[in-house]
Order: C-alpha cells, then structure tokens, then sequence
C-alpha cells in the first residue's frame, strides 16, 4: 500500500514520538559492549526463524549499527537529549527491530534521507543545516549526511510501524483508575492456610512417584516465586574478604595533621568557603580587583578541613594497603595459579602427561589482616539471593572511590559475574566508610543432584502438590461461613491460624524518579507504577492483589500466593475512596497523572501490537537461546 501514515497521523505520531522520548526502551546494553564481548564471532549462532528464513547474530549487526548511530544522532538534536530514543540494543529489541522493519515494508514507509530530512525537521523544531553540520562534525566525519540521515529513516519508519499497530486512546477512566490505584487506602484482613499444615493427610508416594517426579524437575533450578519444584542444586561460591573503616582510620590520622597543613589547605581552597553567597561576586564591572572577594574565616571551617583533609589521607592509605596485598598476595596467587591451570589445559590438548603439574595450595589471609589490622571474614558457600544479603558487604558497590555511578556492581554481580574467576581481587565500598578487598576461593556450578540426596525435597514436593486441594478447600469453607456472617473477620485468629492485618495501603506505588539529563531544567520523571509489595503475604503476584483492591463490603476472597503454598481467606475492612474531583477538579492531580497513564496505557498497546506480530512472523523465542545471562542456569 502506499505510504500515508505520516501525513495522515501527524499530530497523534508527534504525540506518540514524545510519549516514546518520554518513556523509552529498557536499554540493557550498549553497541560497544555487545561487540567487545563477541557480538560477531566464530559463533554465529541461529537466534530465531523469521518468516520461514533463519536469522542469526551475525544478521542483527548491521541493524545495531544503525540504531546506534541514530541514538546517538537523537542525543544531539532531541531537545531531551534521550540517549535511547530509537531503543537499546538487546538480541530481543533486535529481533523486534526485524519484525518491525518487515511490517514497515509491508505498509511502504520510505527509509530514505528525504523522508529522514523532513521528519527532523517536524520533530527537532530547532534544526536547521548549520544544526545539522555541527552534529554531523561531531561524528568526525566518519560517515556523510545523507548516510545518517538513511540510518534515522531506518528508525523512524519501525516507530511509524510500531505507533500503526498500537495507536492507543487514553480516557479519563483510565487516568483516575491509576490515580485510584496509587492513592486510595484501603485496609484487609486475611487468614492464611497453608498447604504444608495438609501434607499429614496425603499419606506417602510409591518410589514410581517420587522417580517420576525427580525426572520431571531434576534439571529445573528452585524458584519461589513458581507453584513447580526445582531439584537442581543452585550455584554457590565461596568468598574471603578483609574489610576496614575509612572513619576509624580519619580519627586516627586527625591528630596527626599539622596546623600548617590545614592552613594551607585552606588558602588553597579559599573559594570552597565563600561569606557573600547572594551579593555580585564583582560589583564594578570590568573592576574586580575593587571588589576584593569575602570568605569564611579559617577558625570557623577548621574542622570541616581536618575530617577533609583526613578522609582524603584515610583513602591513600586503604588504597596503599589493600594495593600491596593486592599485588604482593592475591594477584600474585591468583596468576601462579591460572598459569598452572593452562599450562594442564595445553598438556590435555596435545595429549603429554599432566602429572608434573601441580596447582599451588592457597593459603587464606589471616596472618596477613593481623598485620594490617584488618578484619578477615570466609562467608562459607552461598547461593546469589544469600550474596544479594550477605551482611554489610551487600551494601557495597565496586570501587574504592568515595563517588562512583550508582549502577555500580554489587557484591552478587562481582562474585556470580559471568568474567568472575577464582582467586582474583575486587575492591568495593560502602557510603558508610566500610572498605573491602575479596577474592571467591570457590565455585560450585549448578548441578543435578542424584535422587538419593534430594529425595526428602522430592518427597515434599510431591506431598505439597496433593496438600493444595485441602487448603484451597478448607479456606474457601471457611470464606463461605464468613459471608453468610456479614464479610466480617472479628476474631484475632481462626482455628490457631492467626488473622493478618494489611493496614492503610494502596495497590500501586509511585514509580521510581528517571532522573533528569538536564538537572535544572527539565525535571525529572517517573517510571511506571509498580505492584505494592504486602509483607504479611510475600510473593503475593498479581491476582491476589486485583482480588483484594476489588472486594466491596461483604465481599470475601479466596485467593493463592504465586507458589501456591498458601491460600488467603481475605476481607475488606476499611477504604478511603478517591473521587473524580480530587483528581479532575481545580485542585486536582490530573497534570501529574496524565502523561503517566498515556505512558500505561501506550505500552500495552504496543506490548499487545508486537505480540500480534511476532506471531505472524512465526517466532517462537522459547526455541532459541536467550541473551539475557542474568538469570542462567547457575544463577551467576
């Protein structure tokens, strides 16, 4: 068909671009990254089957080229200054980025510089040749105009595809339900019946049983969050780590600095202190010098200069020590042992003997914390989530440096890292002052285990499986004798099972703050809405939160957490509704909720959109491997 979407469409497509600055794609990694960790290699693996034709890495290359100069281009010329606005980079946006482009083709949307020309200019009012020179220069001239402009048009046409399959309408009713959701309180109580307290009445299963079932789940890592086993034993590493405090070592330093030295440092930084904070720093123009400048006297900010002045000594001295046992113990190790490790690896390869080859023994870092009064801890063998909570060093962030990005990695990314060998140093951090410097002394991988060492879990689950009819039963009985009753529950427990109180809470909570990328000028914004978290039912999942924030008075529910190992009796007890006026009239919120329902209700809509499309193109993603390593089969 001929291209008319644009002309057709252009306020709502304008409309749609700005919601698309606004929101973005979750960009998981970068055109850079990708490549340096083997984006095209020796092993160009199928990723999917696209309209009968089979798609490899190799063939999203070059639409990750394009993007990223797009993006890059957008960066420049957006007065946002989004750095994703054409979206990231992951195999799955790729991916999409096909399917998308097959539906542009479909709709005869040009990918040309004209097209290109004048969709910048609808889209970056400012833009002008002069403009586009400048950051086209900014590119070193490693590519031409028109060439950046065909790598725009390759982007824009999949966002006129993707905005032609979803192109939402927002209402009002859609507006007050997310500004319902996130501001209405309303109090619950529940009583929960757990399925473990039915599993006595299952009795016990024939070895057929307990061998069927370990076969099924055998090779399935555990998940809480799911109502299936997992029999496989999860990753767990090992690690050792010295730890020491910025702040006692700058109290032990501060009487040993020199009065000289803080006066010196302070006629350094005299323009750190100023006295005039409001008044014109000059105020006889081109005259400063009639203007001598003002600063806080030296006895007022003394102290201010001596915790400065000893923090900063504090860090050289942990970056010293850590330094030497870094160089002097730990790396030292770490080489003499991988060296001995490849050098088997080479003898396995050529077919020589290995015998003379011997790994070194390690030896752990005790004598070495006594010498530089550092504490010494071994965390034993732990699972991820264990690291994700790992007392005190799960605050810290990689680095030594005081200020650093907050994406940072913790101490679960450093240790589970897909880079992350044995016996290598890492250096981390806290905002409280605590210092550390680690190395993983072992590393069991996933692995299935044989039946005879999990056969009690085996067991458990099978006995789980047949309890949950009992539970869900006695709990729905229990709900239809409360109905009758009134929808009521008065009592502080129920047969022993204690009556939960969920007070005062709403369905959604405020998204977190994206941060501006122009502070001061353009605010922030707010991500998505996201599921409150109950404490009192953990892993609650979304159906048990749409049952409760639907009850009416007399209402009763019987709904199960996402395992399914508990199921909750739940009543109302008390809302403070919301209405249309607190958000729609004078004094409303409308404004504040507004851009974020459109933002909802878009991605939906495009969520729904490239569903439809994904299955006319005929992929499946379940038959290919994934990209993402966060959650691999060792948890690491």
């Amino acid at each position: 068909m001929p291209f008319a979407v644009f002309r057709q469409h252009q306020r709502k497509l304008l409309a749609v671009f700005a919601i698309l600055a606004m929101i973005g794609f979750v960009l998981s990694d970068t055109l850079p990254r990708w490549m340096n960790s083997g984006g095209v290699n020796d092993k160009d693996l199928e990723v999917a089957e696209l309209y009968g034709k089979k798609i490899h890495q190799s063939d999203l290359f070059e639409m990750r080229q394009k993007r990223q100069i797009a993006n890059q281009f957008m960066s420049w010329a957006d007065r946002f200054g989004n750095m994703n606005f054409f979206g990231g980079f992951t195999q799955a946006e790729m991916i999409d980025a096909l399917i998308l482009q097959h539906e542009a083709d479909r709709l005869g949307i040009p990918d040309d510089a004209e097209f290109a020309k004048n969709w910048v200019q609808e889209q970056s009012q400012g833009m002008n040749a002069a403009l586009f020179e400048l950051i086209l220069a900014r590119f070193d001239r490693k590519i031409s105009g028109e060439q950046l402009l065909t790598d725009v048009a390759s982007q824009v046409r999949l966002l006129l595809a993707r905005a032609e399959i979803s192109m939402p309408i927002t209402t009002p009713l859609d507006v007050f339900r997310n500004y319902r959701d996130q501001t209405e309180r309303t109090t619950f109580k529940a009583v929960p019946y757990l399925a473990e307290s039915y599993t006595g009445q299952v009795g016990e299963p024939t070895e057929s049983e307990v061998a069927e079932l370990y076969e099924k789940y055998k090779d399935v890592l555990p998940d809480p969050t799911k109502s299936t086993p997992g029999f496989k034993v999860v990753r767990k590493v090992n690690v050792e780590f010295l730890q020491t405090d910025i702040n006692q070592v700058a109290r032990r330093i501060k009487p040993t600095i020199p009065e000289s030295e803080l006066k010196k440092y302070y006629e350094a930084h005299k323009t750190d202190y100023p006295l005039d904070f409001e008044l014109p720093v000059a105020i006889f123009a081109g005259a400063p010098e009639l203007t001598p400048p003002r600063y806080i006297a030296f006895e007022f900010v003394r102290e201010t200069i001596v915790e400065t002045i000893a923090r900063e000594k504090a860090n050289e001295e942990i970056q010293e020590t850590f330094g030497k046992i870094r160089d002097e113990v730990i790396d030292k190790f770490s080489d003499a042992y991988h060296d001995v490790e490849d050098e088997i690896a080479e003898a396995k390869k050529d077919g020589s003997p290995t015998d003379k080859y011997v790994l070194p023994k390690l030896t752990d870092l005790t004598e070495i914390a006594q010498k530089y009064g550092l504490k010494r801890e071994v965390t034993g063998l732990i699972t991820r989530s264990e690291a994700e909570t790992y007392p005190v060093i799960f605050l810290a962030r990689a680095g030594l440096s005081p200020t650093k990005s907050t994406d940072a990695k913790t101490f679960a990314d450093i240790i589970f890292g897909p880079k992350s060998q044995l016996f290598d140093s890492f250096e981390m951090n806290d905002f409280i002052g605590n210092c550390f410097l680690g190395r993983k002394i072992a590393d069991e991988p996933a692995h299935v285990a044989e039946l005879k060492d999990v056969r009690d879990l085996v067991v458990r689950a099978w006995k789980l499986e047949k309890a949950r009819p009992l539970a869900k039963k006695a709990a729905e009985e229990y709900a239809a004798k409360l109905k009758s009753l009134g929808g009521q529950i008065k009592e502080l427990s129920v047969e022993t099972r204690p009556v939960l109180e969920i007070s005062s809470v709403t369905k959604l909570q405020p998204g977190p703050e994206i941060p501006s990328q122009h502070p001061g000028l353009i605010p922030g914004r707010r991500g998505p809405a996201v599921l409150t978290e109950i404490r009192q039912i953990p892993n609650a999942g979304t159906a048990i939160l749409d049952s409760m924030f639907s009850l009416r008075p007399g209402d009763v529910a019987v709904e199960t957490d996402l395992p399914q190992s508990t199921y909750y009796v739940i009543a109302l007890e008390q809302r403070q509704p919301v209405t249309y006026q607190s958000l729609m009239g004078p004094t409303g919120s409308l404004a504040s909720y507004q851009g974020e329902t459109e933002g909802n209700v878009f991605r939906k809509a495009v969520t729904e959109g490239m569903e439809r499309l994904r299955t006319q193109a005929g992929y499946k993603p379940q038959n290919y491997p994934s990209e993402d390593k966060t959650k691999d089969e060792d948890q690491g």
